[in-house]
């Protein structure tokens, strides 16, 4: 069961990660968490068994601090899926500084590397946590293995708590089927992580006091609370394969964001209600305003915007950037003047006809026009 788990743990962590992407970037914190959840597993003396022995050399207590990943790496999880504030490492390293310095406290351990016993992986075999009595440089060994399950519990009460009092930012964004179901897996994967962390401490602290062993009790628990959470992730499609909820009540609760937008046809009197709209914009010059976009042209017309963006390039054949410029060079071609020419800088009577500077109007002019700029520029003010 423990390397079943193991395994299960592993291929949830390549699924959540190819499935994250610029939509549900939560998934890749919970693909980590996985991999740390694999990678801790690979240490325990149930694991060494099913281990070639250049493998037990790598994986035995080299991956010690993990322990002091789980808490962090699910709290940015929570923070993402709740607050929608990504990590940062300028901002969020203070984090992880307890990793790092678990790691550094095992550099003597790194560098006895070649100097391991077979007797001594034999022993954690038959006591997974034979471990407790290492020396390291800075803790001694009960106070290192007994730290990673009380870091974790402090970030998993601060992500239980981010979860409780921000949980109506959620409410807002989500239908309520969509909420309820999102506020369920957050709260059972917390659980589970407490019940494995509180387990972990007790354990560890149990065989410190006492020196007794407890054989295979902490992978037979370990196995079954990781082996339930790897399995009922599945009961989540929202956080395994990326779908997303919808508050709109005109859509179902859950939707996936990958799936096929629905076929609209444009009205066949559309030519007409967009030549029309074209001679407003004329008109009242709008082209020349920064917030003529492709989004605010679509709203003007009630249509959706990726369809209005196929209807410029089958069916008119042209960018819209393209088609803003040529609307903005022609509308400068026909106003601009020599006293113009001599009145504002170059930068300033480029963002006059909306362009940002000289260069873009330069460049989008020989684009429109047969004849070059400077060729326009000299004949205005030669006249």
């Amino acid at each position: 069961m423990f390397i079943a788990f193991t395994l299960f743990s592993l291929l949830n962590a390549f699924i959540l990660f190819s499935s994250s992407g610029k939509k549900n970037r939560g998934n890749a914190y919970l693909a980590l968490l996985f991999i740390c959840v694999t990678l801790r597993s690979l240490t325990a003396g149930i694991a060494l068994k099913a281990l070639p022995p250049f493998l037990q050399k790598t994986f035995y207590n080299n991956l010690s601090p993990v322990f002091f990943l789980f808490g962090p790496i699910l709290y940015f999880y929570i923070r993402h899926e709740v607050l929608e504030i990504s990590f940062k490492l300028k901002r969020d390293f203070v984090h992880l500084l307890i990793f790092f310095i678990s790691v550094i406290n095992m550099i003597p351990y790194y560098m006895n590397f070649n100097n391991f016993k077979p007797e001594y992986i034999e022993l954690t075999r038959q006591n997974p946590f034979i471990y407790l009595y290492h020396d390291y440089l800075w803790f001694n060994s009960p106070v290192y293995f007994i730290g990673g399950p009380i870091l974790t519990l402090i970030y998993l009460t601060l992500s239980l708590y981010t979860v409780s009092t921000r949980n109506q930012l959620l409410s807002k964004k989500l239908s309520a089927s969509g909420y309820e179901e999102l506020i369920k897996w957050l709260y059972f994967i917390i659980i589970i992580f407490y019940a494995f962390s509180t387990s972990n401490l007790i354990f560890a602290s149990y065989v410190y006091l006492t020196g007794n062993q407890l054989y295979m009790i902490p992978p037979i628990m370990t196995g079954i609370l990781f082996l339930y959470l790897n399995a009922q992730i599945y009961k989540y499609p929202q956080v395994l394969f990326g779908i997303k909820f919808s508050k709109s009540p005109k859509t179902k609760p859950i939707i996936h964001f990958n799936q096929a937008k629905p076929t609209i046809e444009i009205e066949s009197n559309f030519d007409s209600k967009f030549n029309q709209r074209l001679e407003q914009y004329r008109l009242n010059k709008e082209y020349l305003t920064p917030d003529f976009t492709m989004e605010t042209m679509a709203k003007d017309l009630e249509i959706p915007e990726y369809i209005f963006k196929n209807y410029f390039k089958d069916h008119l054949k042209v960018k819209f950037k393209d088609f803003r410029n040529e609307l903005r060079i022609g509308h400068f071609c026909e106003t601009v003047g020599k006293e113009d020419l001599k009145r504002y800088t170059a930068n300033a009577l480029a963002q006059k006809f909306g362009f940002s500077d000289m260069k873009s109007l330069k460049k989008a002019f020989d684009m429109c026009q047969p004849e070059s700029y400077e060729t326009f520029h000299s004949k205005l003010m030669s006249h």
